[in-house]
């Protein structure tokens, strides 16, 4: 019974998660496009849409405290345990240290949403669970986009569903598509009525796709698949390649979402010449991490409110921007140089634990991990979705390091018990034998 209610918490709050902007009635209200109304808002935030999360995050909360010991919350690993810590202590050098608290709660929020999730649902289960989730928010995006056209659709007449912006419902399709992708090719589904209904909702994500106009995830998801291809392709070579290959995507990825910024990248990221008025915001950014390199400015406040530190950009450059449109220089912004080092930490930890488990236990569902982090990676060149509040690229992100730790941690269990006693130690998870 508690996992039935684990299910469908976890299918309802991740729907409802996407799903706010056309819950809460603000659609009609994101339609100003680099305008001050965009940014100058109230640093008190939606007291309807805080109302809204607080009581998903509880539920979130009580279900991971109730059903689950204590002692497993370690499997969030230490770089994140200290990145939560730290996040949190940016409250005493917050420029706005109310508003930094009322999203470290969000923040809290979905990192207990995301722990659970991790804790209670194997990759297996939690793929099946992940295409029940977007079978709901793409369907209802189409039906807004035709019953309430003005706010399914942007000012340019491209379609963001149920979403704020196009941009996020094509990063949510893009990730549907390589979840449905990896489901068909893992073979976990038999039934033919099954597999019916989930090939149409591969074209449904595909459609919706292209009716966003947006071309941004597409570079982020042809590094995906070429990480994917490298991945399957080093299972047949020599072991040691094979080891150390996650580890070397990583970081290449890595370098790569650091280049693109410094050296530029606008055909590869679909955007004009100066990056759809990118480029001056990261130079902006750069220059602002430079003054407070090691602390931030205090946990998602840099953008927040007329009186924001990012206030005189604004008034200089008239380019509006809600944040650093890089995940990476947001999170400088936010904690520093320190913060962003524990973040880059915690998926270097992450790429060398999967390299053990790739080369140990070669479950084809552990490809959507590294589909998931290259894709995610990738995507911080151009968006904000790293170690963000109310975000599901977070909640992702923490599932898979709380899930691969909880593997990587059986895994050695048993090899102990295979170098030191005797056989037959039972496997468990996904990625048993």
């Amino acid at each position: 019974m508690s996992n039935r209610i684990g299910r469908v918490y976890f299918i309802l709050a991740l729907a409802v998660l996407c799903s706010t902007p056309i819950i809460i009635g603000t659609q009609s209200h994101n339609r100003l496009l680099n305008l001050p109304e965009v940014v100058y808002v109230s640093p008190e935030g939606d007291p309807v849409k805080q109302a809204l999360f607080l009581g998903i995050y509880v539920i979130g909360a009580v279900l991971l405290l109730t059903q689950v010991p204590v002692r497993q919350l370690f499997y969030l690993g230490m770089p994140l345990l200290l990145l939560l810590a730290w996040s949190l202590a940016s409250i005493t050098w917050s420029s706005n240290p109310e508003a930094t608290f009322r999203r470290l709660v969000a923040l809290f929020g979905i990192v207990a949403i995301g722990t659970y999730a991790g804790l209670r649902f194997d990759l297996r289960e939690f793929i099946r669970l992940l295409t029940f989730v977007a079978a709901v928010v793409l369907v209802a995006s189409l039906v807004v986009a035709l019953v309430i056209p003005l706010d399914g659709l942007d000012p340019e007449g491209r379609l963001r569903g149920v979403f704020y912006h196009k941009n996020v419902l094509s990063a949510f399709c893009t990730i549907t598509l390589f979840t449905l992708f990896i489901r068909f090719i893992a073979k976990l589904d038999q039934d033919s009525a099954t597999r019916a209904w989930l090939g149409l909702l591969f074209l449904v994500a595909l459609f919706c796709l292209v009716l966003s106009k947006s071309a941004g995830p597409f570079p982020a998801l042809i590094v995906a698949v070429f990480a994917l291809a490298i991945v399957r392709a080093a299972q047949v070579s020599d072991g040691r390649f094979r080891a150390i290959l996650p580890l070397v995507l990583t970081l290449a990825v890595l370098g790569a979402a650091v280049l693109v910024p410094l050296l530029g990248g606008a055909e590869l990221l679909g955007k004009s010449s100066d990056l759809s008025g990118r480029s001056e915001v990261w130079e902006f950014a750069a220059t602002m991490v430079e003054r407070r390199p090691w602390l931030g400015y205090g946990y998602k406040v840099f953008w927040l409110g007329s009186d924001a530190p990012a206030a005189a950009f604004w008034k200089a450059s008239r380019n509006f921007a809600p944040h650093a449109h890089n995940g990476f220089l947001e999170l400088a912004l936010d904690l520093g140089l320190i913060g962003l080092g524990l973040s880059l930490a915690a998926v270097i930890s992450l790429a060398v634990k999967i390299s053990r488990l790739l080369r140990h236990y070669p479950d084809i569902c552990l490809f959507w991990v590294v589909g998931f982090i290259s894709f995610d990676l990738f995507v911080n060149v151009g968006e904000v979705r790293l170690w963000e509040p109310n975000e599901l690229h977070t909640l992702l992100f923490v599932y898979i390091v709380v899930r691969t730790n909880v593997e990587f941690a059986s895994f050695s269990a048993r090899a102990r018990v295979i170098r030191t006693g005797p056989p037959g130690f039972p496997g468990s998870g996904s990625f048993a034998v």
